[in-house]
């Protein structure tokens, strides 16, 4: 790689890369304060330094750092943090919260529309099981298995696809000023997997309460 200084004694230089980082701020470039010194011919230069200091100071820090000419800038890791997590909430946070909203109604929707399918699939079924002596616990219990054993498929298929789904997004995401790591979170995907168990019981609940109140008569006269 060839760089040349832009102040002091404008050295230009080729280096030879040893590592390739992947940032997640910026496209910055990393190398050795010693060697860097000795590219530039300026050993012991100082480029940034990280203090810890009182919050109570920090006004008076302020002043005294900007009668300083040899310093180019001070940054507090607080205030960017703040800009950082406004320009997020902005941008991407807005769309996460939009993309969680649609999640939640649509796994919701399709929660209780696939019960309202199988529940329409299987009424004469039912209907003939009450017919021939079964209670109706025993005959809602046909209608619940099939929900329940849909929902023990479904669930591990739903986490896989939608991890590979964020880890293709993140990708999508990633700009020349930001990059998005792709971090799978446990406790994330557990409160998902509950949300999804709770919408399918309710709709379990919902439909048994029609399974409960099946004309039967109505049911096995009606056309397939």
């Amino acid at each position: 790689m060839r760089v040349e200084a832009t102040d002091g004694r404008r050295v230009r230089s080729e280096v030879t890369v040893i590592a390739i980082v992947q940032p997640f701020l910026g496209m910055p470039a990393y190398m050795e304060q010693q060697a860097l010194g000795r590219l530039l011919r300026e050993p012991g230069r100082v480029d940034s330094a990280y203090l810890l200091i009182d919050a109570a100071a920090r006004d008076s820090l302020s002043r005294r750092l900007q009668d300083i000419p040899a310093i180019v800038g001070v940054t507090y890791a607080d205030n960017a943090e703040r800009s950082l997590r406004n320009l997020f909430d902005q941008g991407a946070g807005f769309f996460s919260y939009m993309f969680l909203l649609f999640s939640l109604v649509m796994a919701a929707g399709v929660a209780f529309s696939a019960a309202r399918v199988t529940l329409g699939e299987q009424e004469r079924d039912l209907a003939t099981l009450r017919v021939i002596g079964f209670r109706r616990g025993e005959a809602s219990w046909v209608l619940l298995g099939e929900l329940a054993l849909l929902l023990v498929v479904a669930l591990p298929l739903g986490l896989l696809a939608g991890a590979g789904l964020s880890a293709w997004m993140m990708e999508q995401f990633e700009t020349e000023l930001f990059s998005f790591p792709f971090v799978f979170d446990l406790p994330t995907y557990a409160r998902a997997a509950l949300f999804v168990t709770a919408a399918v019981v309710l709709a379990a609940l919902w439909v048994r309460r029609d399974v409960d109140r099946l004309d039967l008569v109505a049911v096995l006269k009606s056309r397939e």
